[in-house]
């Protein structure tokens, strides 16, 4: 064996080498939840954000409320829920949630919180759609066991799939920075905002007047291809069961449909006016669930006072805690506590 292959051969060795240790050490550390985590452990690092809501539940089974959202759930104050109700509440929203997030967290809540009375669920088009779910969902243990049905099943090309991840250098570079993680959140996102400074008439939000028409065209492309999109008849179902179940459960539901700045919906009905229907049949939808433990507030139309300014607004898509406080108002001060 000329000394040529020799080198190429022992290249090729120590690249497989090379790639083998870096998947185990991928494994060992597991940064984003996927193969080590059956169970919920109040103890653990990740940078699955989704993993991390449901550290949160875990960590208070006497909530008696959730809130459960996206991106713009995260606007919404557990503290303010709690001064309105009386009741313990945590945040579970995470930005780009989407419905069998909200799904799998209801139900491990069912199972483990014994005094759950509350469910607001703060509604997005985009969840009945009939999109990919995230694979910090399908692919934690977790959390995919708690999904209904197909959802829950793992087949050969997910395994294919958190195979590739083992090598990928996203993945080698979130477990050394693991250590330096942060940790969930106590009572979820909007713990840090202040309830009565969103409640405050006097309330400014974070954003400029000057900058909010630029941050509504900067979320414009990206959030209004999901409204172009047709509704999923699978997504819709599974949404319409979760609902009824956890009302079957004697557990209150208040579902919120928050609208888009009206600058935003303008817009894209100039560009697609088909969407202005696509969005009403979702509307109707949600409106079909109300009904006893069910509660449907529809601010699709605006926000009453709304001026599409910094007091409501943040961008094109997510309103103010203050205009969140103003939607969800009505419909938690007639609650039973």
């Amino acid at each position: 064996m000329d000394s040529a292959l020799r080198s190429l051969l022992f290249f090729a060795f120590f690249c497989l080498l090379l790639v083998g240790g870096v998947a185990v050490f991928n494994y060992v550390q597991d940064p984003m939840c996927y193969f080590h985590c059956e169970g919920i452990d109040l103890n653990r690092r990740t940078h699955n954000v989704y993993y991390q809501a449901a550290q949160t539940l875990a960590a208070n089974p006497e909530a008696e409320v959730l809130i459960l959202g996206s991106s713009r759930g995260e606007r919404v104050s557990p503290r303010w829920i709690s001064e309105v109700t009386g009741l313990k509440t945590i945040n579970l929203s995470q930005g780009g949630a989407d419905l069998l997030l909200k799904v799998a967290l209801s139900n491990i809540a069912l199972e483990t919180n014994p005094k759950l009375k509350k469910v607001i669920w703060m509604a997005d088009y985009f969840e009945l759609l009939a999109m990919t779910t995230d694979a910090k969902v399908k692919w934690n243990p977790a959390l995919s066991s708690h999904l209904p049905g197909a959802q829950s099943h793992t087949t050969w090309q997910t395994y294919l799939q958190k195979a590739k991840v083992l090598v990928d250098h996203n993945t080698f570079e979130a477990a050394v920075s693991l250590a330096r993680s942060q940790m969930f959140r106590k009572l979820g996102n909007g713990d840090d905002l202040d309830p009565q400074a969103c409640a405050s008439e006097s309330f400014v939000g974070k954003t400029s007047a000057e900058m909010l028409p630029v941050e509504v065209s900067i979320v414009y492309p990206r959030f209004s291809s999901f409204l172009r999109m047709d509704l999923s008849p699978e997504y819709s179902q599974i949404f319409r069961e979760q609902i009824q179940k956890l009302a079957a459960k004697g557990i209150e539901v208040v579902i919120n449909i928050a609208p888009y700045h009206p600058d935003f919906e303008k817009r894209l009905q100039l560009e697609d006016p088909r969407s202005a229907d696509l969005q009403k049949t979702w509307v109707k939808l949600v409106e079909g669930l109300q009904g006893e433990n069910v509660k449907v507030l529809n601010y699709f139309s605006g926000i009453p006072g709304d001026d599409g300014g910094v007091k409501f607004w943040e961008d094109g898509v997510h309103p103010t805690c203050y205009a969140i406080i103003q939607m969800l108002k009505p419909g938690l001060q007639s609650s039973p506590q």
